[in-house]
């Protein structure tokens, strides 16, 4: 090998080949470990995603099976909604919220319904108290057709649904009752004189005329029902001082009256005046019938059980058959009456007068002939005692006894 002198330096020939190997071998080494890199990456990025895909198919197992779930609860909740059954609660629940538009709009109807019937039946019980004023103006006009007319009305208002009148309508009756009457009579004259006519108050007259006749049967209809409503529930004790007070009949005027099977039990007809009216089968029971006059009346088969009779006047009345058992009688008028087979059992009946009447088997049991005032009946003097029977009798005197004896009475302990 040869060197050349000169005065740049002295390089050798074969150093760019070894740099150019050099620089092919750096470049070949740098692409492998590129390369290497690169496949390591590949590896480290494979096996990420296969871990990413591991979760996120577990994610979505989770979330399938949370679907699953809500939509398991979803039917369930359905199911038990969609439930019908009327032997559940839930039953009931679903039933009425499944239908509350419905429910509403009937409860909404009802109450409108209610509402109407509420003004209706207002306005009908308005019209009923007008129609009521005017029958009541009637009774009071000085017009006799009218007065009838309003009379014949009244029992208008003693049919069902009119309970509230009741009362007033008895009331109305029995005061009218009570009233008197005008009658034309003609006065005597002097011999050849012309006789003259005048107006006589006649107390006794309203019951024989046409409005006095629909008055009567307006009493005997509304009585009852009257004092159904007043008497209701409460004890026979007092029950008196009561019917005096709320259903006063006293002093009414029943003259020839038609009252055959009337229910007055318990009714207050102090002083009232029965003269020739019809009492057959009539109920008197416990009837306040004080200083009443029954002169000439019908009374056969009459009930006055506990009647209070005191000083009434029975003067020629048909009493056959009655039932005067426990009756307070002291001091009334049984004269020339008709008295066969009446029953008395219990009671008192002293001081009354039985002059002439006929008690053929009739029947006092127990019964006190002597008045708390010492007054002493007198059976004795009765014209017929055929059969009659005193049992358990101790106010009579010895000489009553035996002058009834005689008549043909049984005297009985």
């Amino acid at each position: 090998m040869s060197f050349t002198h000169s005065d740049s330096p002295i390089v050798p020939k074969w150093n760019s080949t070894v740099i150019v190997l050099l620089l092919l071998l750096s470049f070949q080494a740098a692409a492998q470990t590129e390369s290497r890199t690169a496949t390591h990456s590949s590896q480290n990025s494979a096996v990420t995603s296969a871990a990413q895909g591991s979760a996120q198919d577990a994610e979505k197992a989770n979330l399938e099976k949370d679907k699953l779930r809500l939509e398991i609860e979803k039917l369930r909740l359905e199911n038990a909604n969609n439930e019908r059954s009327l032997t559940t609660i839930r039953g009931w629940l679903n039933l009425l919220y499944g239908n509350v538009s419905v429910i509403v709009a009937i409860v909404l109807g009802f109450v409108g319904l209610f509402r109407y019937l509420r003004e209706r039946r207002e306005e009908l019980l308005k019209r009923e108290d007008e129609r009521f004023e005017e029958v009541v103006k009637g009774l009071g006009s000085e017009q006799d057709q009218q007065r009838v007319s309003s009379a014949v009305l009244l029992p208008t208002f003693l049919r069902k649904g009119y309970e509230r009148f009741y009362l007033q309508v008895f009331n109305l009756a029995a005061g009218n009752l009570r009233g008197q009457t005008e009658v034309i009579t003609a006065v005597s004259a002097p011999v050849g004189g012309i006789p003259t006519l005048r107006r006589v108050t006649d107390h006794s007259a309203i019951s024989t005329t046409p409005m006095g006749r629909s008055l009567t049967s307006v009493l005997r209809e509304s009585y009852p029902r009257a004092r159904e409503i007043v008497l209701k529930n409460m004890p026979k004790a007092g029950r008196d001082l009561v019917v005096g007070r709320y259903l006063n009949a006293a002093a009414v005027q029943l003259q020839r009256a038609f009252l055959a099977g009337v229910d007055f039990r318990d009714a207050w007809l102090k002083g009232a005046s029965f003269r020739e009216a019809i009492l057959r089968g009539a109920n008197l029971s416990r009837a306040v019938l004080e200083e009443s006059d029954f002169s000439d009346a019908m009374m056969i088969e009459t009930n006055l059980q506990e009647a209070n009779i005191q000083k009434s006047k029975f003067t020629d009345a048909n009493l056959e058959d009655a039932d005067l058992s426990r009756a307070r009688a002291d001091n009334a008028n049984f004269s020339n009456g008709k008295l066969a087979r009446i029953t008395m059992e219990g009671g008192t009946i002293g001081g009354a007068e039985f002059s002439d009447a006929d008690l053929s088997k009739a029947t006092f049991a127990a019964v006190s002939f002597l008045s708390a005032d010492n007054k002493r009946a007198n059976p004795e003097d009765a014209k017929n005692l055929t059969e009659t029977v005193f049992k358990n009798i101790k106010t009579l005197t010895e000489d009553q006894i035996e002058k009834c004896k005689k008549k043909g009475a049984k005297f009985e302990p």
